[in-house]
């Protein structure tokens, strides 16, 4: 099946889905928000048997309390109880009297359920309303019989009762007629039985009533059989009759009828769950908790095609046959413990079809309980989703893997240091790090091409990992520089023998593109494990030794030592220098445009700050942000980036009025995103410069999230509520996991130039972007190409259907008056 098919097919099962729950015979209705909240749980959504039962759209309800629904009349005490449950995040189950749109009230049984996102934060509530108006009437009806009954039995019987001649005349009627078939005894009695008798029932009900007339005495055995109601419906009666011809005071047949309408509806709504549940494109288990082993008792057509057993295979059995003795799962744990604890779980599981060919089966399991509590049953619903799962998978490679070499990326490399390290310090012994870079690379790569370049970089990689134990690590941090992890390391010659091993490794020729290449390589040594060093410590120790060996004549290694600091010293009179540049207005904001690829039109900037230096110059960003980060000084100039730039966006929008308005975008730094103050700052700037909420985009990257899933969650939600755009910039270069990105409310992802470069010429970075453009719109966000430099590229963009597009082909970053001259071109 073709990724495309599988997309369809999901959503067919979607939209499958959401005509169940539209059509459920409940009404359906979900609110976000708590009571302490005011107003309150605010309603987001209805299905429309809500409409059907309330007289209210959506759109009548969207944005206001469940208490639209209720009136005067309507008992507080339920809505106390529901209040309660709310508060504390509980489910609750009351009955209640509400009121319809156009003012009649109903009563509906009603229950309450709290919904959990997958970092267990309450989001939403959602409320299964069922109408009991009929079951409260019969109760009410029934009430009232049993007064009655102690003043006359006959007169005041719940159940009709009436008294038939043997030519089928009634010859009496009880007052119950009235609520249970709206007939007043009077109207009914010289009438025909049979006038009130379904046509289709007729047979049976006449022929139980010749075999009573059959003697005085005999009775029948009840007969069901729909009964006209005076508004023309029909209703479900059970009856009895006993003959009493001979009892001068009767002279008749004792007809003794109960209303069974809300039962047969009930077995008719089960029938058609029944059908639904068989019918269903989703696999469905039945288990029985109370018998030995919890076994299958029921599983539907679904469940043989996914897992290829039949129901005769299943029934019987318990579920962990499926895992086939695979069950070291983490999930298998959490699923004993969810049917232990009688609740709900939901999570994906590893199971095994009866060929023995694996599949992730996502699974959903519930209990069903009695009236008293008591858990009967559990329901299963299962899904396979082994095509997802692969395709997360074959994302969360490429986002930790080298494309080209397929090593582990810097992102990767730099978590295995980082594990490394506190596993050294935990056993005292030592980790090495060697940073390699090729000698003269940029020689052939220049004068042989990039394709030479390229498969000359795989083979490099090859013969490294050749040189190298199954334990340690070897990674590609771009262009020509590679990494080595070496673990359980005793001491600085153990290191250096693995880099001479290196060395002599790529000393023989390549035989690359019909050339012989020769390679020599300069490698950094760095030692730690025991003295709480980080992995980006030890990398950049490992890089400082790697260029104290190409001073040392390239093709050579060295090991770090603390003297190697004449870098360091530079970075610190930079840092003096950055921290005078704020106040001293050296920070300059650049801005490149964003266009839209279908038309061409410039839709937004990215403001992109630069630092003119009074004595180097414009420093490029690359060597004065990392700086900042560091010092803590990017969060003031961030600040100050975003005031400039949501500035220049007011007042461009002010010259050049478009549909819709020139937007902004601004990046954010991880210190930001951490600060708890960034939606009240954000928020602060928007109201200064008049900037519509709607018009800046703030672009984060993938690893600002993931490092605190739960506050980055937090931190994003509060941004969005501000009405702001977020946008996953350098998509696919980092942590690029489906799990988080699905779950965080984003609007772009922006994919990163190192893909674009490929496009047209490379099928694999070809392929990423076409993945990454169709995960875009699996998740209904837009994606946005970075580093578009060439006609060929573009027009590849708008084939795999990308947005938005950006880089050196539409314009460089220019300053603001720079800038301003583009814009005022293009409207003149």
């Amino acid at each position: 099946m073709s990724q495309d098919d599988g997309m369809r097919e999901r959503d067919a099962e979607l939209r499958f889905l959401r005509s169940i729950v539209e059509n459920a015979n409940d009404a359906i209705l979900v609110t976000e928000g708590t009571p302490i909240e005011k107003p309150g749980p605010r309603i987001v959504y209805v299905n429309e048997t809500f409409t059907r039962m309330t007289g209210y759209t959506l759109d009548d309800v969207r944005g206001k309390t469940p208490r639209i629904l209720q009136g005067p009349e309507t008992d507080p005490e339920p809505r106390r109880k529901i209040r309660e449950a709310l508060e504390r995040w509980q489910s609750v189950r009351v009955e209640l009297l509400n009121y319809r749109k156009d003012g009649t009230d109903f009563w509906v049984e009603l229950n309450i359920v709290p919904v959990l996102d997958d970092d267990g934060l309450y989001t939403h509530w959602v409320s299964v309303q069922r109408d009991v108006t009929e079951r409260k009437r019969e109760e009410e009806e029934r009430r009232k019989s049993e007064a009655a009954f102690r003043a006359a039995l006959a007169e005041q019987a719940s159940d009709v009762v009436l008294i038939v001649g043997p030519d089928g005349s009634v010859r009496y009627g009880s007052p119950s007629l009235v609520n249970a078939l709206g007939y007043r005894p009077e109207e009914i009695v010289d009438t025909d039985v049979s006038l009130y008798v379904h046509p289709d029932d007729a047979e049976e009900a006449l022929g139980a009533f010749g075999e009573v007339l059959a003697g005085p005495g005999v009775g029948s055995k009840p007969v069901a059989l729909r009964v006209k109601h005076k508004d023309g419906t029909w209703r479900y009666f059970e009856a009895v009759g006993t003959n009493m011809i001979d009892d001068p005071g009767v002279r008749g047949v004792v007809v003794n009828a109960w209303d069974v309408t809300g039962r047969k509806l009930v077995e008719d709504e089960l029938k058609l769950r029944d059908r639904a549940i068989a019918a269903s494109s989703n696999g469905i288990i039945i288990t029985d908790p109370n018998r030995p082993d919890n076994p299958i008792i029921y599983v539907n057509q679904k469940f043989e095609e996914i897992t290829g057993y039949g129901a005769a295979e299943a029934v019987g059995k318990n579920c962990r046959f499926l895992a086939n003795g695979d069950r070291g799962q983490p999930g298998f744990d959490e699923l004993r413990i969810a049917i232990r604890e009688g609740r709900e779980w939901s999570g994906p599981l590893r199971n095994y079809k009866k060929d023995g060919t694996p599949f992730w089966n996502e699974l959903y399991i519930a209990p069903v309980r009695d009236e008293d509590g008591r858990v009967v049953n559990f329901i299963g619903v299962q899904k396979d989703v082994t095509e997802r799962k692969e395709l997360e998978e074959k994302l969360a490679h490429q986002a930790f893997h080298d494309p080209l070499t397929d090593l582990p990326n810097r992102s990767l490399f730099l978590d295995r240091v980082d594990h490394a390290l506190k596993r050294a310090k935990r056993r005292g012994d030592g980790v090495a790090v060697l940073f390699m870079d090729l000698d003269n690379f940029k020689v052939i790569n220049d004068s042989l091409g990039h394709e030479v370049g390229d498969e000359l970089l795989v083979s490099v990689a090859g013969r490294l990992q050749s040189c190298l134990r199954p334990a340690d690590t070897a990674a590609r941090l771009g262009g020509d520089e590679f990494v080595v992890l070496l673990e359980d390391v005793e001491g600085p010659e153990e290191a250096t023998r693995v880099a001479t091993r290196i060395e002599e490794a790529l000393r023989a020729p390549f035989w690359v593109g019909g050339h012989n290449l020769f390679v020599t390589t300069s490698v950094g040594v760095a030692l730690g494990g025991t003295d709480g060093e980080r992995a980006g410590d030890l990398l950049r120790n490992a890089d400082l030794a790697m260029y104290r060996a190409k001073d040392g004549g390239k093709n050579n290694h060295a090991v770090f030592e603390p003297g190697m600091n004449e870098r360091a010293l530079e970075r610190l009179g930079m840092e003096a220098d950055l921290r005078r540049a704020l106040d001293r207005e050296e920070f300059r904001v650049h801005y490149q445009p964003k266009v839209s690829v279908r038309t061409g039109r410039i839709v937004a900037h990215e403001a992109l700050v630069r630092w003119e230096h009074p004595e180097r110059g414009l420093v490029p960003p690359a060597e004065f942000i990392p700086l900042a980060e560091e010092t803590g000084l990017i969060v003031p100039l961030g600040r100050w980036v975003l005031g400039e730039a949501c500035r220049q966006a007011k007042e461009w929008q002010s010259w050049y009025p478009t549909d819709p308005p020139l937007a902004m975008s601004v990046n954010l730094s991880a210190a930001q995103f951490k600060r708890p103050d960034l939606g009240a700052s954000v928020a602060k700037v928007l109201d200064d410069t008049g900037l519509d909420p709607r018009d800046l985009i703030l672009e984060i990257t993938e690893s600002m999230v993931v490092e605190d899933v739960t506050a980055a969650l937090v931190t994003l939600r509060e941004l969005k509520a501000l009405g702001v755009k977020i946008a996953v910039d350098d998509f696919g270069t980092g942590y690029s996991s489906l799990s988080y990105l699905k779950r965080f409310p984003v609007d772009y992802l922006k994919i990163d130039r190192s893909f674009v470069e490929g496009l047209g010429r490379d099928p694999k970075d070809e392929g990423i972007v076409s993945a990454s453009i169709e995960l875009a719109h699996a998740l209904g966000l837009e994606a946005i190409a970075e580093g578009v430099e060439t006609a060929s590229q573009l027009e590849r963009l708008r084939v795999l259907g990308c947005g938005l597009a950006q880089g050196f082909f539409f314009q460089k970053p220019f300053p603001r008056d720079t800038a301003s001259e583009s814009l005022a071109a293009l409207f003149a």
